[in-house]
């Protein structure tokens, strides 16, 4: 009997010791402490006008929430590999006319109306209309429904020219009261090109834009569109269809403009800061890549900040914008702290730094009525931007159906042999039409 009772007390030291030589837990996080991450698709440098460092960048946010910790997560393919996963980040970079329609349609995001009227730094008639109305989608049309989220900062369409190259060919700044036409570029654009055999000297136009996005703007400036209204079919046998796409395909064929056919080793910014593009078909935020090119030619009083093109002489400015700027995902866990981040983002301090130093607009017009921009070159430029701000606005048609990336597929698989003589104008189109109708029904029937 006493041998047993010896026994189990030897167990029951055993196992004491044991467990006091397991780890110390006076020392492990609790609930209050615990670090709470943030998942996003933002970089550094998108977020500050000074610092690429998260660290300094949310050196204030972090003030007010020291446990969390913010990371940055990679976009592209392996976002959308995450999001299949159901493992999306809590706040992705989205261009805002591009790529909506696919989160809002796949229910992918959260709409933010109730947090944002719950927002102390959100006044809707603090903002630009134009900015809630790229993030408000109904699933067909922008500026009805739900508010998905906002730009970082932006700027509407306009485009740069260089006063000298357009005085030496005796042609007219286009200026607010009188832009350019589609027609009248197309004119300019030749007549500042400078060609030497098969290579571009001088591009009289650079335009990054696919064949699809500057025929569906001028198709909607008059009224019109590539989409049927439910957006189910394309319309490519429609003569304002083809008369568009043989306006962008002139341009590029005869190398007034890029293209594959004739290329441009950058986006247009760089080509024209080295005296290399007449006009250049970029906004407000080109003008800080001009002043950090460090191999820029060109004098800052022949780079000119002007209206993008309307249809017809005497027509009315209509500006339209494709912002980018971020949403939260539908997955988030904390709400409401992923959303103080967001806001801190699109609304506090981040917007008022980069406004300082006039990369663009911010969204709140307090901001930009406020703010003190050091470079007078970037100082003109933001004050023309903000006329530009208040026109009237569109926003070029987006098909819910089919995306835009599948849509520039198409583009790469007919429009570019083309260019090349492989098919005649008729017959791309009609390859075109046919296989992004095959697009649109399978993207209806999933």
């Amino acid at each position: 009997m006493i041998k047993n009772i010896l026994s189990v007390f030897t167990v029951f030291i055993v196992a004491v010791t044991i467990a006091g030589c397991g780890k110390d837990t006076s020392t492990e996080p609790t609930s209050s402490n615990k670090k709470e991450i943030i998942r996003m698709t933002y970089v550094a440098g998108e977020l500050d006008a000074t610092s690429s460092d998260l660290d300094v960048v949310f050196e204030n946010f972090y003030k007010k929430h020291p446990n969390c910790e913010i990371v940055v997560e990679e976009g592209g393919t392996a976002l959308m590999a995450k999001i299949a996963a159901n493992d999306a980040p809590d706040i992705i970079r989205v261009k805002s006319i591009d790529q909506l329609p696919t989160y809002v349609n796949k229910n992918i995001i959260m709409p933010l109306d109730d947090l944002l009227a719950k927002s102390e730094l959100f006044d809707e008639n603090d903002i630009y209309p134009l900015c809630i109305d790229c993030f408000r989608f109904d699933g067909k049309e922008f500026g009805k429904g739900y508010i998905y989220g906002l730009p970082k900062d932006w700027g509407t369409s306009a485009m740069w020219v260089n006063k000298s190259m357009l005085e030496e060919a005796g042609l007219e700044i286009p200026t607010m009261e009188k832009p350019l036409t589609y027609e009248k570029m197309a004119e300019y654009a030749k007549k500042l090109t400078k060609k030497e055999g098969n290579e571009i000297k001088v591009f009289g136009l650079a335009d990054i834009s696919t064949p699809d996005r500057v025929v569906e703007t001028i198709l909607n400036l008059k009224g019109k569109s590539m989409w049927s209204e439910d957006f189910k079919k394309v319309n490519m046998d429609d003569p304002d269809v083809r008369a568009a796409f043989k306006y962008v395909y002139d341009l590029k064929v005869n190398g007034y403009t890029n293209s594959p056919l004739y290329p441009m080793e950058g986006n247009g910014n760089p080509e024209f800061a080295r005296g290399k593009a007449a006009m250049n078909m970029f906004g407000l935020y080109s003008g800080s890549v001009y002043e950090n090119d460090k191999e820029r030619t060109v004098d800052y009083k022949d780079m000119i900040l002007c209206p993008s093109p309307i249809l017809e002489e005497n027509g009315k400015l209509i500006v339209t914008a494709a912002p980018v700027g971020a949403v939260i995902s539908a997955s988030t866990k904390n709400i409401d702290l992923v959303f103080d981040c967001w806001e801190f983002i699109h609304l506090g301090e981040l917007a008022e730094k980069r406004a300082a130093k006039g990369f663009n607009l911010p969204v709140k017009k307090s901001i930009a009525e406020n703010v003190n921009i050091a470079s007078e070159f970037q100082k003109k430029n933001y004050e023309f931007a903000r006329k530009l701000a208040e026109c009237d606005y569109m926003f070029v048609k987006v098909n819910p159906y089919v995306s835009n990336t599948s849509i520039a597929g198409v583009m790469e698989k007919y429009f570019t042999p083309l260019l090349f003589g492989q098919y005649t104008f008729d017959e791309a189109m009609d390859l075109i039409g046919k296989e992004i109708q095959l697009l649109i029904d399978e993207g209806v029937a999933n």
